[in-house]
Parts: C-alpha cells; sequence; structure tokens
C-alpha cells in the first residue's frame, strides 16, 4: 500500500465534519442517521504493540538497575480517615454533577540531595543516600531509587520541584508492575524544575535517578530535587483498568490524565493536579 493510501487526511476530515453541522443547522437541527467509514491506517507512529514493547523494555531495564531493597522500604503516605471520606463524598457528588473526581494531593517534602561524603563512598552495594537508595554502576555512573506507596491508591504520581539534572542523568517514574515513564531530564517537562510525573496504576510508584557516566562520583554532589507531593488517585478512578505491561494506554485514567508531549522518548505529560490538599479532577469530564 502506498503512502498517499495510507496516510489519514486530517484536512479531509476537517472539511466533512463542518459540513454535516452546517447541513444540520440550515434543516433546523433535524436528527440524520450516521455511517461509519472504514478506518485508515495513520503512518510515522509507533503502534500500540511497538509502544506495549517499548515500555516493557524500560521496565525491565530499570527493575534491573534499582537498587536492591527499594521497595521493601517505601515511604508511606495514607489519606486520613476526614481525607478518605471527602474524597469519596466528592467522587460520588461528581458522578451526578461532574467534572468527576479522581483523586487528591498528599504533601510529603522529600528532599532529595548528595554531599561529598555520599561520592566518596558510591560503591556496589546499595546504601541509604538523599532519602533513598544509591549505589554504584559499571559504567562509572550511579543509580539512585525511592518507592512511594500510598495506601489503598488506585493510581499514584508524583510531584517534582527544584530539579536540574546533569546532562548524563535522567529521572523515572514506574511501578513495579510493568508500567514505567521517562526520561524526564534537565529541568523537566516544563523547563523550570517543576512538573507532575506520568500516571501508574497501582498504589506503589518509585522515582529512579541514573546517571549513565562517566562523571558520576563527581556530578552526583550538585544533584538535588524535591519530591514534593504525592497525587492519589482513589480506586473509583482506576479499579477498571488492567494492570501489567498490557494496560498500556487501554485505562479511561491514563487516556484522561496524559494529554501533552513529555519526554524525550516517552509517554504523554500529565496535566498538572489541583493544589495541595484539594481534590483532582478528572480532564474533560
Amino acid at each position: 500500500m502506498n503512502g498517499s493510501r495510507r496516510r489519514l487526511s486530517f484536512r479531509s476530515l476537517a472539511s466533512l465534519t463542518s459540513a454535516l453541522i452546517v447541513t444540520g443547522a440550515l434543516s433546523g437541527a433535524v436528527a440524520f442517521a450516521s455511517r461509519s467509514t472504514p478506518g485508515e491506517p495513520l503512518i510515522g507512529g509507533v503502534t500500540a504493540d511497538e509502544y506495549a514493547a517499548q515500555m516493557a523494555d524500560l521496565h525491565a531495564r530499570l527493575l534491573a538497575d534499582m537498587p536492591a531493597g527499594t521497595i521493601d522500604q517505601a515511604i508511606a503516605v495514607r489519606l486520613t480517615t476526614q481525607e478518605q471520606k471527602d474524597l469519596q463524598q466528592k467522587q460520588q457528588d461528581s458522578e451526578a454533577t461532574g467534572p468527576a473526581v479522581v483523586g487528591r494531593t498528599k504533601p510529603i517534602s522529600l528532599v532529595v540531595n548528595f554531599n561529598a561524603v555520599d561520592a566518596a563512598l558510591l560503591g556496589d552495594a546499595p546504601r541509604r543516600a538523599g532519602n533513598g537508595l544509591l549505589r554504584a554502576t559499571p559504567d562509572g555512573g550511579f543509580v539512585w531509587a525511592v518507592a512511594v506507596r500510598s495506601q489503598d491508591a488506585g493510581a499514584v504520581r508524583v510531584n517534582i520541584k527544584g530539579l536540574d539534572l546533569p546532562p548524563a542523568a535522567e529521572l523515572y517514574f514506574f511501578n513495579p508492575d510493568g508500567q514505567a515513564f521517562g526520561p524526564y531530564t534537565g529541568r523537566g517537562l516544563n523547563g523550570d524544575g517543576s512538573f507532575w510525573t506520568n500516571t501508574v496504576l497501582g498504589s506503589t510508584g518509585v522515582v529512579l535517578l541514573r546517571h549513565h557516566g562517566p562523571s558520576g562520583a563527581a556530578d552526583l554532589a550538585r544533584i538535588s530535587f524535591t519530591v514534593s507531593d504525592v497525587g492519589h488517585l482513589g480506586t473509583n478512578s482506576s479499579g477498571q483498568a488492567r494492570r501489567g505491561p498490557d494496560a498500556v494506554g487501554l485505562g479511561r485514567l491514563h487516556l484522561h490524565l496524559h494529554r501533552r508531549p513529555a519526554c524525550r522518548h516517552g509517554p504523554d505529560q500529565p496535566d498538572p493536579l489541583l493544589p495541595v490538599g484539594e481534590s483532582l479532577h478528572q480532564p474533560g469530564g
């Protein structure tokens, strides 16, 4: 099949849509029967299977890099009883009034920084540093990670502030079940050091920093940023979504919360959460 036959004509689609709208208006909004037309493949991008395979490869690599014990030493976050009740009530109310409430923010103010001692003691064995676990890598770099677990969450994401990574360093966010996003590089998605990561299903997310060497020890001491908040999304917003690598792009939550280009090689940028302590609404709900 040649390129002209395979290419989806958005201009033609827009013209047809405009014509239908005008026709409906001139006819006094008389109802008309809809008719489906055969779809055409869109060229120039990855397929769903390719996307899932890329994420599976990235997830496997991040799991292999992650310092041993990261998941076991996860930082625990929990909504208070009143916060849980408020969230459940707002979710129920929003079903009738909209937009849909899917969660709320929870501050953790986790400061990640390193010093000369951390650089001097950098070795193969994981050790506590920067409020997470740190180890050296054979390429002269290092990997650091911290897990955040928000009890009873259907999905989570985190708010990063003050990020300013050296060229050889990359930040990632993933869950234990097969979803992985990144790299977030330099000053992050918005170029100002502050952004929300993509959303992962489940109650646990891992923030992982990977430096690819050879100047890992020298760069380590100047890296500093904050994991300021956790986005806790209730189970009502993701309970029906599948987990694991096959869930990529399939969850209603994923489709609504990932809308703009985000990373150099990665998925889409999530819309920002509402201010701390307020409920999170589903975009377009």
